[in-house]
């Protein structure tokens, strides 16, 4: 499994997957309109400065220190 990080933050980094050389965090984020990456970049700058939140509809612990955030973005 390759990963590589994507944000630093006192309290917490963020790292994405990368599968064939595409770091699919980022692909995703890229593919959202400016509306719905700014609530996704104010989860991440949240976690980054004060950790992961403990509203499980937010943030998820899915095992070995892998982390699920999950956030209401409409698609057509």
């Amino acid at each position: 499994m390759i990963i590589t990080q994507l944000h630093t933050g006192p309290v917490f980094d963020i790292y994405g997957l990368v599968v064939d050389e595409i770091c699919l965090v980022r692909e995703y984020i890229d593919s959202l309109d400016e509306e719905e990456q700014e609530r996704v970049y104010a989860l991440i700058n949240h976690i980054l400065e004060h950790g992961p939140p403990r509203n499980k509809r937010k943030f998820r612990h899915i095992g070995n220190q892998i982390y699920e955030l999950k956030t209401q973005v409409s698609h057509p």
